[in-house]
């Protein structure tokens, strides 16, 4: 059965059609209101707990709040499988509350919906994965997709292009898809040098940023992100630079960059391992310290006010926004001309910029990596109210921690550029075709929101990965159809048809 809550006396007809939807996949919806239809008002939402206890699934709207926060505590208290929706149209988006009280309990998914057919082709797929998860994975994506689409389109990350077995093997696989797409963290260039050999058709860089196409040889990018992105990452990234420097008070704290046009991502104290193989990426000629200063003053037009050895001495603007543009800039320093080498920031009175940092410090982990992410959202809450508000759901999608111990501050998540990504491949499609999009994880659960957006689009789409998906993945309507990447790009093309 599949409970279906939400604001009873505004949203009965859309919750009927919710219903509709849980039937075309052969479960019951559960609507209070239409088992027990003499209830009162006062009396709907104890008689709705009583059902919701007997339901292994929710599906929980709360475009218009009223009682649901009762019945998300309980879903989470009677371990049910729970979907929050939400209208993506609607002026107040999701509450605020809410928001924070899903992300502090790692309650259900979060499911943004354009109208009522989104969610509907959301729910008829994503609750058929769940419910036939004991069928053959094979015979799921059988079901799913239906008679073999004409074009395969492949959307996935270069980190799951770094195979477990030789590369010839997995690139002969992904050849098999007539269009490839791929979402990475790095610049181009970087990309390149790493999924080259995949010849993928599209390459959206940081993350969804920045568009290339290889018909234009990857080189002209096509900006995905607008100003107020930019201003984004240069407001959190002052409050990170604050957030890294406060925890664990008098350790050592060292920086590494990697060469990103817009978005940041900061390394942090890793280990010798991870510096190790960072260090293969580093631009071959350490840059003059000049080149730095002169970098940074042309983006800012602050001038530094000394040098000492390998220090470079800024004052330290009392403007907050003009104190935000310098960080930023010195991180783009380093990361453009200093890749993936060693620095430190101090930030006092003054800002020192340290190239030459101890070599000697204390490796940080996953668990500091997030530590420091709920210490700057933290600090943000407490210093920058308004900006917290207006931007909680994307301070929850692009401040991220890394499992290889490093935070990404993003100009755009990838679920926020995906329809674009989108839009771009089917443009360059005839319109009669049978489209089928693939989307390979790795495992990594900040796809989720992405995978979710894509199974409530207008397209058809499927989600797949190895044994090394988790729980929450496949309940989001990942897939498994492998131990490894290679055996689950196998198995599929062979369950569509195409000889892999």
């Amino acid at each position: 059965m599949v409970f279906l809550g939400g604001n009873y006396e505004k949203d009965q007809p859309f919750l009927n059609a919710m219903g509709d939807a849980v039937k075309c996949v052969g479960l019951i919806p559960i609507v209070a209101k239409n088992v027990f239809d003499d209830i009162k008002p006062d009396e709907i939402h104890d008689e709705s707990l009583r059902l919701l206890h007997n339901c292994h699934y929710a599906i929980i709207d709360i475009t218009n709040p009223a009682g649901q926060l009762m019945e998300l505590e309980r879903c989470r208290d009677y371990g049910v499988v729970t979907f929050v929706t939400y209208s993506a149209s609607h002026p107040s988006k999701m509450p605020l509350t809410l928001a924070k009280m899903m992300s502090e309990w790692g309650l259900g998914y979060l499911v943004p919906y354009e109208d009522l057919y989104s969610l509907k082709r959301f729910i008829k797929t994503v609750l058929r994965i769940n419910h036939i998860r004991d069928k053959a994975p094979e015979e799921i994506v059988k079901e799913l997709i239906g008679q073999q689409p004409k074009k395969l389109v492949l959307i996935t990350s270069a980190g799951v292009l770094k195979p477990e077995c030789k590369e010839k093997e997995i690139e002969k696989l992904v050849s098999k898809f007539d269009i490839k797409v791929v979402i990475t963290g790095w610049d181009i260039n970087s990309t390149l040098k790493r999924v080259g050999h995949y010849n993928a058709d599209y390459l959206v860089c940081e993350e969804g940023s920045i568009l290339y196409r290889k018909t234009d040889n990857y080189g002209r990018g096509e900006e995905l992100c607008k100003s107020q992105d930019l201003d984004f990452v240069k407001r959190v990234n002052r409050h990170l630079l604050y957030a890294i420097q406060e925890y664990k008070e008098g350790k050592t704290k060292i920086l590494l960059s990697q060469a990103d046009e817009k978005s940041i991502c900061y390394y942090l104290n890793p280990p010798k391992k991870i510096r190790k193989e960072l260090g293969k990426f580093r631009k071959e000629k350490e840059p003059s310290i000049n080149t730095i200063i002169k970098y940074i003053e042309g983006k800012t037009g602050v001038c530094h006010q000394k040098i000492e050895n390998s220090r470079i001495i800024y004052p330290k603007p009392e403007d907050p926004r003009s104190e935000e543009s310098l960080l930023y800039y010195i991180e783009k320093a380093n990361a453009i001309y200093r890749t993936f080498r060693p620095y430190s920031i101090k930030i006092e009175k003054e800002i020192t910029l340290d190239l030459s940092p101890p070599e000697e410090y204390e490796p940080f982990s996953y668990e500091d990596m997030k530590l420091i992410v709920r210490k700057t959202l933290e600090r943000i809450e407490k210093e920058d109210r308004d900006f917290y508000d207006k931007n909680y759901e994307a301070l929850q999608k692009r401040l991220l921690p890394q499992k290889d111990v490093c935070i990404d501050i993003l100009c755009k998540s990838k679920d926020e550029t995906i329809d674009s990504v989108i839009e771009c491949v089917i443009k360059n499609l005839s319109p009669s075709e049978d489209v089928l999009f693939v989307y390979l994880s790795k495992g990594t659960e900040s796809d989720i929101p992405l995978i979710v957006k894509c199974y409530s689009s207008k397209y058809k789409f499927i989600a797949i990965g190895s044994e090394e998906v988790s729980e929450r993945l496949r309940r989001a309507g990942v897939i498994v159809l492998g131990s490894s990447i290679k055996e689950a790009l196998c198995n599929f093309l062979k369950t569509i048809g195409r000889d892999p």
